[in-house]
């Protein structure tokens, strides 16, 4: 089935709710943004090809110890983290191409799911960057949130992530209710799961984390790798856990790809 076909098979309300989100998610990533002077300039252009570059690291470091290419939906990808930093270092007209890229690169790597679902879960975030940066924006006088006291800054923050979270929560749960229950058990029993949460806020912290020491000490985010591949491979054996169980249902087995490891895999 192609990806055309995908998104026709869903519900007339499905459609209309994704057609109505793509251009809704681009407009509030400019209408809530800060416009420097010049609106592009070196150092943003840098940060946000730097942001690009750590989520292909963190999802190379993820498909390492995943053994290759997986076929089936994965629990998190951690994608989240990287908006989450751009919502706190550069405008957020910058997260339409920085999302796209994350989750074209994403995609590519081996993420299977429908297309439609893809495009509008970045979105999601797109609209949760947007709304949520509203908080850690430059003030008039043009002093950020880092340049004002520890305490202010982190509560400034904080909020952020917390304001992001539930935007991005929301429009999980709207998408999971208009959509049929058999389309999308993945994603219900995903957000019925108090551990979705706990993994999304800690997602949310390590990108706030990675934003707020790139903007103190650049340097010293390579740092923070270690964390990241801890992350990674903290998810994969929990997958391998709740997935041993899984392996001895009919139709389930064990395939091998170029580099020897074991993936598991769902056939027919």
């Amino acid at each position: 089935m192609t990806a055309l076909q995908e998104f026709t098979a869903a519900p007339l309300r499905v459609r209309v709710w994704v057609c109505a989100v793509i251009p809704v998610s681009i407009a509030l990533s400019l209408l809530l943004s800060t416009w420097p002077s010049p609106t592009l300039n070196t150092k943003d252009l840098v940060t946000a090809t730097a942001l690009v570059t750590g989520s292909v690291l963190n999802i190379e470091i993820g498909r390492l110890f995943e053994g290759g290419r997986v076929d089936q939906q994965r629990p998190h990808k951690a994608l989240s983290a990287w908006p989450m930093a751009a919502t706190i270092l550069l405008p957020s007209f910058y997260l339409v191409p920085i999302v796209a890229l994350v989750y074209a690169h994403a995609r590519w790597r081996g993420v299977r799911v429908a297309l439609w679902k893809w495009v509008v879960s970045a979105c999601y975030l797109v609209c949760a960057g947007a709304i949520s940066g509203v908080l850690v924006a430059p003030a008039p006088n043009g002093q950020t949130p880092f340049e004002r006291s520890g305490l202010t800054a982190m509560l400034l923050v904080l909020a952020a992530i917390v304001v992001f979270l539930t935007v991005e929560v929301a429009l999980l749960a709207i998408s999971s209710r208009l959509n049929t229950a058999a389309d999308e058990v993945w994603l219900r029993s995903t957000l019925a799961d108090p551990a979705f949460y706990l993994t999304e806020a800690g997602v949310l912290c390590i990108g706030a984390l990675t934003a707020l020491v790139g903007a103190g000490a650049p340097w010293f985010v390579f740092l923070l790798i270690p964390v990241y591949g801890f992350f990674k491979c903290r998810c994969c054996i929990v997958r391998c856990r709740n997935w041993r169980p899984v392996m001895r249902r009919p139709g389930c087995c064990i395939s091998t790809p170029g580099n020897g490891r074991p993936v598991k895999r769902f056939v027919g």
